[in-house]
């Protein structure tokens, strides 16, 4: 079996499940719902990730002061491309690698089918599906407080160009293992 994000599989050094990210493999595809200022979504698989502080990671922001763009925004990580015909990736935990801009109030969702998204030619994506939540399933949900003792968080780095202690990066832990089917999460996965 082949695990999302961070996961196991056979094959560890100690003859146990050995972690792989497979959010990584060439065959993931990564969309966003917007372009923005920096580099594209796909960007996120990079392996290992990019140097380049400004063009190795991807923002919903119009310039380069960070003016967001407007509205809520998703981004989207298929593993069909990573895994064999009928088979299924098992996440036993999502990792978001965040720098000093970063948000608490997300959600992390899955779907067991290919989500209804129309890939634009600036290689973002235009969801399809309407506004209903049909075939997600909420794994995570920052603003349910019943969710938030699952997401660890730990900082490191200090941002470029700044005088102030600012990490460079603020990595979100979620551990889908923790709780079994909380009550965010939608379908009992």
């Amino acid at each position: 079996r082949q695990q999302s994000t961070e996961g196991r599989r056979t094959g560890g050094p100690d003859g146990g499940p050995a972690e792989r990210i497979v959010s990584r493999d060439a065959g993931v595809a990564i969309l966003s719902d917007v372009r923005g200022n920096l580099g594209p979504a796909s960007v996120l698989r990079q392996d290992p990730p990019g140097t380049d502080w400004i063009g190795d990671r991807w923002q919903a922001a119009s310039d380069m002061g960070g003016t967001a763009i407007g509205g809520s925004h998703w981004i989207l990580v298929d593993f069909a491309g990573a895994v064999p015909p009928g088979g299924a990736v098992e996440a036993t935990r999502v990792s978001l690698d965040w720098e000093t801009a970063y948000a608490n109030d997300y959600v992390v969702e899955t779907r067991a089918d290919a989500p209804p998204v129309e890939v634009r030619p600036d290689g973002s994506g235009r969801d399809t599906g309407g506004d209903g939540p049909a075939g997600w399933c909420r794994l995570f949900d920052g603003a349910d407080a019943a969710d938030l003792p699952r997401r660890t968080s730990a900082e490191s780095g200090q941002s470029p160009g700044v005088k102030a202690r600012m990490p460079l990066h603020v990595v979100h832990t979620i551990d889908l293992t923790a709780g079994g089917a909380g009550p965010s999460r939608r379908g009992g996965c």
